[in-house]
């Protein structure tokens, strides 16, 4: 990190503190029940090999297809689950690759915190549009697809 400007170090320090802003947030009510575990620990598997097997695409890189298992965590079992649960994927992918490449720290602190902030707004638009409607299936589709939106946007 000392190589790195420092807009970059002031960059990933508030895209960090933000993050912890968010977790302080959401994790103090968050009590899982043991059913849930299994599911988290199944999405969290799914999270890791999700984002171990980048998806090339011409002329800009690549992706991570994870986008889509956050938003079902997301649905599934709530915000604060999901963040764990996306997290804990997200550094066992990064285990998964120490023989091929190392992960700068500034890297791993950067996306983890990316990936909190990203499921914590996409989950908080979801919450927010499935209380303010009543349940039925199209204010459903529309609070996952806004919550889409706004996860790939942020």
């Amino acid at each position: 990190m000392d190589k790195m400007p420092l807009k970059a170090k002031v960059y990933i320090g508030l895209t960090a503190l933000l993050a912890a802003v968010a977790l302080l947030n959401c994790l103090p009510g968050f009590y899982p029940e043991q059913g849930t575990i299994y599911g988290l620990l199944a999405f969290a598997l799914l999270s890791m090999f999700s984002e171990y097997l980048d998806v090339m695409l011409p002329y800009i890189g690549m992706i991570s297809v994870s986008y889509a298992i956050d938003l079902a965590m997301i649905i599934c079992f709530g915000v604060p689950a999901a963040i764990l649960a996306s997290c804990a994927g997200y550094l066992g992918s990064c285990l998964l690759k120490i023989g091929k490449e190392k992960t700068p720290f500034e890297k791993i602190l950067f996306n983890i915190a990316q990936f909190i902030i990203n499921i914590f707004i996409s989950g908080t638009v979801y919450y927010y549009i499935r209380a303010s409607f009543p349940p039925e299936n199209t204010y459903i589709i529309l609070a996952t697809a806004l919550a889409a939106l706004s996860y790939f946007v942020v």
